[in-house]
């Protein structure tokens, strides 16, 4: 998805931000009070002191840049009209009654997530945009909102080019554990751990855009496996202001022999810390906490990253199982991502296996510069490594 506002991460500015630096990562909604006293920054060393993450500073900067005003309006559709749909992109248009008569378009997935949340017909809105059948919809949904008039949301607010549009739908009850609140808690987090476990991480790479946040921090201090190289642990955190999205730590880890490396991180089954939109902040503090489970997670990653000491390369079954897991994925890669892998299979030293395990998967990772779908990678490639390394 392309945000209105997006920038990359990268891992040239190690300048370290101050703990005072995070003051305003806090700002003055009710939830935000409480995260402030739930983590006040004094507990975490003198104002003064510098985080210990390197690249923080630019990582503030960046955010800074990306970050809009934003509004949360909780509704019923008796106080909602419906417009139409804009003839351009067919996004949905809604007036809000109790707001100064405020008209605004959907962006993004809105109009699709607003109407399958509330009448299950995003379905039907995909069907209707691409059978130009949206008069139909039209009627069904002035019935609807006659209908359904107490059904009441969340309805997210976001500033563009001056103007207000619909960014997100979710339920009242919705926590807006919003990406300030996430760098803050995670910067936290990670300094905190570093403190106590004198382990540096630093920002290696990510993207940060106006609804959500993909962050790299990855650990300086390699661990050297003999017939393997090194291994850098990193944290993946990520959020969504959208619906649907929750704020993780996820924990992955690099393999670099010098010559060639590659990322792998496991499925999202067992993260390091997750935190749902429904959490409060009592239970966001217990699970915040849990960054010192980092140390078990990464001793349990070794055992089996340890058994590639004695594999070179992918047999060819492995190989066939690799590319298949991308080709025959039906929605997280491109069509053009599925034909360049299906090219590098075909390339004479993918054909011949003349690469080493981390080379081959160091090529594949050429194949997108989707930072969603090199996410989508480094899951197949551990994935790969446990299926190969199983019972050795």
């Amino acid at each position: 998805m392309n945000y209105f506002y997006e920038v990359v991460l990268n891992n040239k500015d190690k300048r370290r931000a101050k703990l005072e630096g995070l003051k305003n990562f806090v700002r003055d909604s009710a939830l935000d009070i409480e995260i402030r006293e739930a983590f006040p920054l004094n507990s975490f060393g003198n104002l003064s002191d510098e985080i210990s993450i390197k690249g923080s500073q630019a990582l503030l900067e960046l955010f800074n840049k990306v970050d809009n005003e934003k509004i949360d309006l909780v509704d019923s559709l008796k106080d909602i009209n419906f417009v139409n749909f804009n003839e351009e992109d067919h996004q949905i248009v809604l007036k809000f009654i109790k707001t100064d008569n405020l008209e605004a378009k959907g962006v993004y997935n809105f109009t699709h997530d607003f109407l399958d949340d509330l009448f299950t017909l995003g379905g039907f809105y995909s069907f209707s945009t691409k059978k130009q059948t949206l008069e139909v919809l039209s009627s069904t949904i002035q019935q609807l909102f006659e209908r359904f008039p107490d059904a009441k949301r969340q309805y997210r607010f976001l500033k563009y080019e001056d103007k207000w549009v619909l960014r997100g739908v979710t339920s009242p009850m919705y926590k807006n554990y919003d990406n300030h609140l996430v760098l803050y808690l995670s910067l936290l987090a990670l300094h905190n751990y570093s403190r106590k476990t004198k382990k540096t991480f630093f920002v290696s790479d990510g993207r940060l855009s106006d609804s959500d946040i993909s962050i790299f921090f990855e650990e300086e201090t390699p661990i050297y496996i003999e017939g393997v190289g090194n291994i850098y642990f990193r944290i993946f955190v990520s959020n969504g202001e959208i619906r649907q999205k929750r704020f993780t730590f996820e924990v992955a880890y690099r393999i670099d022999n010098g010559d060639s490396s590659f990322v792998a991180m496991p499925e999202l089954n067992d993260p390091l810390i997750k935190v749902t939109h429904r959490l409060t902040v009592d239970s966001v503090k217990e699970k915040i906490n849990n960054i010192f489970d980092l140390d078990q997670h990464k001793t349990d990653m070794l055992d089996y990253i340890k058994s590639l000491k004695n594999i070179d390369k992918l047999s060819q079954d492995a190989i066939h199982y690799l590319f298949n897991k991308i080709v025959r994925s039906q929605q997280k890669f491109s069509e053009d991502t599925k034909l360049k892998a299906k090219e590098l299979k075909n390339d004479g030293v993918i054909v011949n296996n003349t690469l080493t395990l981390i080379e081959l998967l160091n090529r594949v990772n050429e194949i997108t510069t989707d930072i969603n779908e090199k996410i989508h990678l480094q899951r197949i490639y551990d994935d790969v490594i446990r299926t190969i390394t199983r019972g050795r």
